[in-house]
């Protein structure tokens, strides 16, 4: 989707889906007017976001249709992205990861999904890279894997290489958006704290990226016995902002307690980590 400019964020442009390789140009429509239909109607089944019956049962044909594939619409998506980076004129973008669930609940005879919050949810799992602006735009899609998760045998963990465990993703997503970025553009990965683990980390640095990973792993630095967290609270803060949720006035009682608004305080550091124990006997890390 364009969002290039204001007016575009409130009408989606999937005109950049004719540059796909399509020798069917009627299925090359319908697939424009199936992403305008269902991205005006957010949330909606198909059914409820159709016009009529008849657009329903195209949108349908169009699904199954196997010249249209997760690939080939990423593969387009990704190139309106890079077009949109380099006609901000800046060098510079952040790429946010992060995973999101689809709950389709109890539907045991649904083909395709997979075993989502307990064993008796269904549902998919969708990891994305989105790239934005440094002053927060969205410009679109590097990245996005979605899978159906297998079911796990109650008491068990399943012991299998990095590459073939789910949060590989979060370096897979990192490689394939840094590699399809021209040199002169520069990401910044960004993620929460289920980012914050030795592999992804570790890759990050030796691919040569910049990062910000909300951390949760109180690490030993390479300094000593110090510890992550400390050494950062001790440098001198590079800024600091006050954030109030929107909607709840400072002083007002949320859930039984007084909410006031918080303050984010950023410091300057290098902090070379180094892995723990446990990581270095479970995931065959050598401690440096």
């Amino acid at each position: 989707m364009s969002t290039s400019n204001a007016s575009s964020l409130a009408t989606p442009d999937f005109s950049f889906f004719k540059r796909m390789f399509l020798f069917n140009t009627l299925l090359l429509k319908r697939l424009i007017q199936t992403m305008i239909t269902l991205s005006t109607r957010l949330g909606s089944s198909i059914s409820a976001a159709s016009r009529d019956n008849a657009e329903r049962q195209a949108i349908g044909r169009l699904l199954k249709n196997a010249a249209i594939t997760e690939e080939n619409v990423l593969d387009c998506y990704r190139l309106e992205t890079i077009r949109q980076m380099k006609e901000t004129r800046e060098q510079v973008f952040l790429c946010v990861q992060d995973t999101t669930g689809v709950s389709y609940g109890q539907r045991d005879k649904t083909t395709g999904l997979g075993q989502y919050t307990t064993s008796n949810t269904k549902g998919l799992l969708t990891h994305s890279a989105v790239v934005f602006t440094t002053t927060g735009l969205p410009l679109g899609l590097l990245y996005q894997k979605i899978w159906a998760r297998e079911p796990q045998a109650q008491g068990k963990r399943k012991v299998s290489p990095y590459e073939e465990k789910e949060n590989y993703r979060w370096t897979e997503a990192a490689r394939i958006s840094a590699a399809a970025v021209p040199e002169s553009l520069k990401l910044i990965h960004i993620g929460d704290r289920e980012a914050d683990f030795f592999e992804f980390l570790v890759q990050l640095q030796q691919d040569g990226q910049s990062y910000v990973v909300r951390s949760m792993q109180n690490r030993i630095t390479e300094d000593g016995d110090e510890r992550l967290w400390d050494k950062v609270r001790a440098q001198p803060a590079a800024g600091e902002i006050r954030v109030s949720p929107p909607g709840i006035p400072a002083g007002v009682h949320r859930h039984g307690r007084p909410h006031w608004p918080f303050g984010l305080r950023a410091a300057r550091s290098r902090c070379p980590f180094i892995c723990s124990k446990k990581e270095q006997i479970t995931r065959h890390y050598p401690v440096r």
